[in-house]
């Protein structure tokens, strides 16, 4: 395959998945609050959500280095459509699991197989050199494409509270098709042969790289979740907005990821990688400090758009910097792991943050916010920079 023809596929499968992630952000927690559900048992749900994830993560990526990483995308990819159609008939909470259960092992068979088979395709044209061009302009068209999609769903919404559900139901049924039958696939190195898959495990779990990644993914995730659960809730609950602002606020912030993208390739010319991580967790630390004490709407609004940009150019240089850490025999299993701690912290922290909030406020969840988003910036700096420093000069 060609480089334009390896970047078009990877452009299709995370345009697909970031599609309806958006429209999936802006319905779901609208259709779980109409739905009589209250915030405790949103934690929970979210909670059981993210242990689903752990439970499935890191076999998800074991069986994509077998079956194929581009496989397991397009398998993934199915089976969370099944999860959203499970999702919007819900009627109550059990069924609501069950949305979750297939939801997370859709994500789980995802999570880390479009990477790890993006990765493998530039290394083998020779063409790594070029990601920290090519995958922060990528991102930007896609989120681009996205605003175009929610605007779409702004539409949709006003008709029926399903019906963007029922479009990002469609995108992935499509999608998943044409990433298994389109290019060729490539596969890890291990294969179970002689308890080898044991030997995969304790090779991935041993390893000095995945400690350090997973401690740092671990306390990353924590001011996310306070994020995830709270930012629509304030609007909904404290400002008492109606359920049209979420969908206006996605199609903002999917501006604000397309706007980070091109400004973190830009900045990229002129900054290492991480001085500008460095930068975009002390600013996340300061954004969440100041949603803990704002009480005016167009501040908040403000604020969450100014996370939303921060966060949009840290994942823009994670897709650049964590790969390059991760062994190619068992990226995606690896790239899993670390997943399945990350999703682990996740459930721990959802599972206390609504008995947090039901006892304190929807803005007192933002002090643990910033205290431990400063945690993992000083683990950044004092665990994984030098290591990252030490790769790329021996690349140099």
């Amino acid at each position: 395959m060609t480089i334009k023809k390896i970047n078009a596929i990877y452009f299709l499968i995370l345009l697909a998945y970031g599609a309806v992630d958006k429209i999936y952000g802006s319905s779901f927690m609208e259709i779980l609050y109409s739905s009589g559900i209250g915030v405790g048992l949103i934690s929970v749900l979210l909670s059981i959500e993210d242990f689903l994830l752990l439970v499935f993560e890191f076999p998800s990526g074991m069986i994509a280095d077998r079956i194929g990483r581009k496989k397991a995308s397009a398998i993934g990819l199915f089976v969370l459509m099944l999860g959203y159609i499970a999702f919007i008939v819900s009627k109550n909470f059990l069924v609501f699991v069950l949305a979750a259960i297939l939801k997370s092992a859709g994500n789980a068979l995802f999570s880390g197989s479009p990477q790890s088979w993006y990765y493998e395709e530039l290394k083998e044209k020779d063409a790594l050199k070029e990601r920290e061009t090519i995958i922060p302009v990528l991102r930007g068209v896609m989120n681009a494409v996205c605003i175009g999609v929610l605007l779409l769903c702004t539409m949709f919404f006003a008709a029926s509270r399903t019906l963007p559900m029922l479009l990002a139901i469609a995108i992935l049924g499509v999608v998943s098709v044409v990433t298994l039958v389109v290019g060729k696939d490539n596969y890890g190195t291990i294969r179970e042969e002689n308890g080898s898959g044991w030997k995969e495990v304790v090779s991935i779990f041993s390893h000095p790289v995945f400690r350090r990644l997973a401690g740092f993914n671990m306390l990353f995730t924590i001011p996310y979740a306070v994020f995830i659960l709270t930012w629509q809730l304030i609007l909904l609950e404290h400002f008492h907005q109606n359920a049209s602002i979420i969908s206006s606020m996605m199609i903002a912030i999917m501006g604000v990821f397309a706007l980070a993208s091109f400004v973190t390739t830009a900045l990229l010319k002129r900054w290492k990688q991480t001085t500008l991580i460095k930068a975009t967790l002390a600013v996340l630390t300061g954004v969440c400090v100041l949603i803990a004490q704002v009480r005016s709407l167009g501040v908040y609004i403000a604020l969450v758009l100014l996370f939303e940009g921060a966060l949009g150019m840290y994942m823009t240089l994670e897709d650049i910097w964590m790969q390059e850490q991760i062994p190619s025999e068992n990226r995606a299993g690896f790239y899993s792991a670390v997943n399945a701690f990350t999703a682990l912290a996740n459930a721990l922290v959802l599972m206390g943050l609504g008995w947090i909030v039901q006892h304190t406020s929807l803005f007192f969840v933002y002090w643990i916010a910033a205290i431990v988003e400063s945690m993992a910036l000083l683990y950044f700096v004092y665990r994984l920079e030098r290591q990252l420093y030490r790769k790329s000069s021996i690349k140099s």
